[in-house]
């Protein structure tokens, strides 16, 4: 069967194929090309995978890149184990809980957060963390790629270099952040055109060029993602960010950035879940679902999830959009309540999924109207000391800073993977000559000092990140402590690479 990719226009519609080859989706059609393009030629959902993610870095600079963080879930079916590669970005060794001033009573910031004043953790040098994507990438691709590096970054090269047309979502998120890129005249210049004027057209001649990230991504290619934290290219960032008044220093970038972990594995309605461990959004998502799930069957009305037809039942939806925000604020409550960097936090984490803990969070809420009361949230672990106070959001984060791409082969391998850099093109900040976006990863940690999550030396960002995988419950494989086989071939692959 020769290759075939189906396309489908970004948004608001959605595609759906079916086969044996495997599958590639993506946010955007040149990303999913890119990771068909791989599994076309002989390439492993890793290295579409790979290949997607470093191209969605190119055609998205607002979304993800180099200069960001990476997160990924995989199943190898070699080993019938799910891995989890968690590239949560680190404060640099000289952040202090002190270093931002938060205009408390403003309100606007990320998760309810403060804003500070002169939106130094949200733009700027000063906001920037060490970024992780080089080193997920590379060590995605090391563990369970099988082409050559150079050949799964080809894509991305070349786009870089012969240059692209920017789409219309490319437009509007380079006119939504204008005004932060202009405070870098380097980040403004590498996303207008050569006079300085904005794309504010798909004309086919008018190409976007960025040979400086050609080049970042051919030193990527043919050596790894050293030179990024211990070569020439680490130390060119961390005097570029000093230069322009940030923090970032050649250490930082010698910490590891990228470590290898057992999922976070848990249930939901007869399935088995893999996410993301630790400081991330896997325990979030986790507990969500967790609390959804010990609702009465009764309570979900037909249309509420894929195995069952749509629904025409006004009331039961709305009873379960009902449970639905129910179980995010109670999840959420507990996230910003509990969570953050483990050597700051308490713990163990586990007693937040106890189910005599999380029925103690239920109750008061009532499947058929509004909450009867609200009792006062337990404490999961009795007895702890902590001289941290919790970060209560009022608002949830913008969708306009992240990326999210899956892959799967015939073989079963499976990725998921999510790049981000923190606000929309991040820092809105880049080093001249390097050709890529750096995240503004401080903006994740709450300005206001003393708190569980305020900026420490070296500290890990809660990030929001939670790539999953979903497992048939009944294609268990020895040796995982959850059924580790891949999404249900029936409805998870394609007959070609598909690009949606």
């Amino acid at each position: 069967m020769s290759p075939e990719i189906v396309e489908q226009v970004p948004l608001p519609g959605r595609s759906a194929a079916s086969g044996d080859l495997g599958a590639v989706t993506a946010m955007t059609r040149s990303a999913a090309r890119a990771g068909a393009g791989l599994l076309a030629a002989g390439g492993n959902a890793a290295d579409a995978a790979v290949a997607a993610a470093l191209v969605a870095g190119v055609v998205e600079p607002a979304m993800s890149g180099l200069g960001g963080a990476a997160y990924a879930v995989v199943f190898d079916p070699r080993s019938g184990r799910t891995t989890a590669l968690e590239g949560g970005v680190r404060c640099p060794g000289r952040a202090a809980e002190t270093m931002f001033e938060p205009l408390v009573g403003v309100g606007g910031g990320l998760y309810g957060f403060p804003p500070t004043r002169g939106d130094r953790a949200e733009t700027g040098a000063l906001s920037v963390c060490v970024p992780t994507a080089p080193a997920v990438l590379a060590r995605l691709h090391e563990r369970f790629g099988s082409l050559p590096f150079s050949r799964v970054a080809e894509p991305a090269i070349a786009l870089a270099g012969e240059g692209f047309v920017p789409d219309w979502m490319f437009v509007l998120h380079a006119a939504a952040g204008y005004r932060r890129l202009a405070r870098c005249p380097a980040a403004l210049s590498l996303w207008t055109r050569e006079d300085g004027a904005p794309f504010v057209s798909s004309n086919p001649d008018d190409r976007l060029r960025l040979p400086a990230l050609a080049a970042s991504l051919r030193r990527l290619a043919e050596e790894g993602a050293e030179p990024f934290y211990a070569g020439d290219l680490g130390r060119r960032l961390a005097e570029g960010v000093r230069a322009a008044g940030g923090i970032l220093e050649e250490p930082d970038l010698r910490v590891p950035a990228v470590r290898e972990v057992e999922p976070l594995r848990f249930s939901f309605r007869g399935r088995r879940l893999a996410t993301l461990p630790g400081p991330s959004g896997g325990p979030t998502l986790a507990a969500a679902l967790a609390h959804l799930d010990a609702f009465p069957e009764g309570a979900f009305p037909e249309g509420a999830f894929p195995e069952t037809g749509p629904s025409d039942d006004a009331e039961a939806e709305t009873r379960f959009l009902h449970l639905a925000a129910e179980s995010l604020r109670l999840a959420y409550g507990d996230r910003f309540r509990h969570l953050g960097d483990p050597d700051h936090a308490a713990g163990p984490w586990e007693a937040l999924f106890d189910p005599a803990y999380l029925a103690a969070r239920r109750e008061g809420v009532s499947p058929d109207g509004p909450r009867v009361a609200e009792p006062a949230a337990p404490d999961p672990w009795p007895g702890a000391e902590s001289d941290r106070s919790a970060s209560v959001p009022v608002a949830a984060a913008a969708g306009d800073c992240t990326t999210h791409l899956n892959a799967m082969d015939r073989t079963g391998l499976s990725v998921s993977l999510t790049a981000t850099l923190g606000g929309r093109f991040g820092a809105a900040s880049t080093v001249p000559g390097l050709g890529y976006p750096l995240n503004n990863g401080m903006m994740w940690f709450d300005p206001r000092p003393g708190r569980l999550i305020s900026p420490g030396p070296g500290k890990r960002a809660l990030h929001a990140a939670a790539p999953t995988l979903v497992f048939a419950a009944d294609r268990a494989r020895p040796g995982d402590s959850a059924p580790t086989s891949p999404p249900d071939s029936r409805t998870a692959a394609s007959a070609a690479p598909v690009a949606v």
